[in-house]
C-alpha cells in the first residue's frame, strides 16, 4: 500500500501529469483500502483540471475552490500547498490578531474565500462599468 501511495503522490512531483499517469490512476482503482482511493481521486482530479505544476494549488483554488477546500481539509496535500502559498504575497496579516487564529491550511481556506470575494467584487465592478459606456 506504501509503494502505490508514494507512487500517485509522487505523480504531484513532476512538472506535468501526462495522460499514462492518468491512466495509471485509473489502474489502481481496484486496491481496496478507503484512504487510499479518497487520496487517488484527489490526484486524478487535480491531474485533469491542472495538470502543470507550475502555480497548480494557486489555480485549482481559483478555478474549482470547494476542490481546494477539500484538499486542504484532508491534509493529503499540505506539504505541497504550504509550499506553493509561502511565497505568495497575503493581502493582509494571517498572523494578526484580528484575523483571528489563522495556522497552516486553515489560512489558505480564509485566503481562498477572500480571493474569491475580491474576484466577485471585480466582476462586479466591470459589469457596473460595461453597462455606464452604453448609450442612452
Amino acid at each position: 500500500m506504501r509503494l502505490a501511495t508514494n507512487e500517485v503522490m509522487g505523480f504531484l512531483s513532476q512538472s506535468r501529469i501526462s495522460q499514462k499517469n492518468i491512466a495509471r490512476l485509473e489502474q489502481l482503482a481496484d486496491i481496496e483500502d478507503s484512504e487510499f482511493q479518497r487520496l487517488r481521486l484527489y490526484i486524478l482530479e487535480i491531474a485533469r483540471l491542472h495538470p502543470g505544476k507550475k502555480r497548480r494549488w494557486i489555480n485549482l483554488s481559483r478555478i474549482a475552490p470547494h476542490l481546494f477546500e477539500a484538499l486542504v481539509e484532508s491534509e493529503f496535500f499540505d506539504e505541497w500547498i504550504d509550499e506553493a502559498y509561502s511565497s505568495t504575497r497575503y493581502p493582509f496579516s494571517l498572523d494578526d490578531p484580528d484575523q483571528g487564529d489563522l495556522l497552516g491550511s486553515e489560512s489558505l481556506v480564509v485566503l481562498n474565500r477572500y480571493l474569491q470575494e475580491l474576484a466577485q467584487e471585480a466582476s462586479e465592478s466591470e459589469l457596473e462599468y460595461n453597462t455606464s459606456l452604453e448609450p442612452d
